[in-house]
């Protein structure tokens, strides 16, 4: 389930979220980029599209033809303190072809960002770059967050808890405007190329 997403200027990893090619990542990967590539564990890669964003929750859906097997979310009511739990994504990607890489913590909080309503779950483990975007599960597989970001030399691992994002997801798919966040580049061949 989980893949590899590269943006405009950016890298990192992404999960099928629900059949049909529904692949959630962050936003911060996707930022300048509406039409990701998005590379399958076979090392094969279709063409994505962007298809809701949420640049203040830092979630992004992308939609791809083929279809993978979608994961199954967690409430974080059954989440423990000293719990362990697995960080799963592409690091520095690109040129490294392989299966996914796993970085095992335990869980030690939750907070809440009272701006953008959205719940953190903090960690012990050492996020990498190029793991954002990718699935945090707990020790059964089930998905307790979404992998965001880190402090390398501090040990803390922070990720979007599957709460807001079962939270956010359901904000954006009934949104007038679920694109308001994605970039958008107009090609007009007949304009002046300094236009």
């Amino acid at each position: 389930s989980v893949v590899r997403v590269v943006g405009g200027e950016s890298e990192g990893s992404g999960f099928a979220i629900q059949k049909g090619g529904f692949i959630l990542t962050n936003f911060h990967v996707i930022a300048s980029e509406p039409d990701p590539k998005v590379i399958l564990p076979d090392n094969t890669f279709e063409t994505g599209q962007v298809i809701m964003a949420d640049k203040d929750a830092d979630l992004a859906v992308i939609k791809i033809k083929k279809d993978l097997p979608a994961v199954s979310f967690v409430r974080l009511g059954g989440i423990y303190p000293a719990e362990e739990v697995l960080a799963i994504g592409y690091p520095l990607g690109g040129g490294l072809p392989g299966e996914s890489f796993v970085i095992r913590g335990s869980f030690s909080r939750c907070i809440k960002d009272k701006e953008n309503g959205v719940q953190y779950i903090i960690t012990d483990m050492t996020m990498v770059s190029g793991i954002s975007g990718g699935p945090m599960v707990n020790i059964c597989g089930g998905v307790v967050g979404v992998n965001t970001s880190g402090l390398l030399l501090g040990g803390m691992g922070i990720a979007v808890s599957s709460d807001s994002i079962i939270e956010k997801y359901r904000q954006m798919s009934v949104s007038k405007d679920p694109f308001k966040d994605v970039q958008k580049t107009v090609f007009e061949p007949n304009k002046n190329a300094l236009e």
